[in-house]
């Protein structure tokens, strides 16, 4: 027997107040301040369609980071190759990565 609060379920009550998590609408009489809440919750639409934006604009500016990253990094590893195939000088691949030479050079040498 589970409890809860002030009063205890059976494993046949249970299961009807599990079966009440999953219904559009909570009609069951045995539940009368859960029907509310849950009603309440399930019926806000306004606030279904926030928490739905709100991970959308997580998503599209997760990718968004990433790609930039992607791209920075993409951007380095080349200069970092024409300045190891002495295809460009290290002060202007520095330059270009918008860093100091010495800062630059960690990289080619790392």
């Amino acid at each position: 027997m589970a409890q809860h609060g002030l009063f205890s379920l059976h494993g046949s009550e249970i299961a009807e107040l599990m079966q009440c998590l999953l219904e559009p609408v909570v009609t069951n009489p045995k539940f009368p301040a859960l029907a509310k809440e849950l009603q309440a919750e399930k019926g806000n639409v306004k606030g279904d369609e926030s928490m739905c934006k709100l991970v959308e604009e997580y998503g599209q500016k997760q990718k968004a980071e990433g790609l930039k990253e992607g791209k920075t990094a993409g951007t380095l590893e080349t200069l970092v190759s024409l300045v190891n195939e002495k295809l460009l000088k290290p002060a202007d691949a520095a330059r270009k990565a918008n860093m100091s030479e010495s800062e630059f050079m960690k990289l080619v040498q790392g």
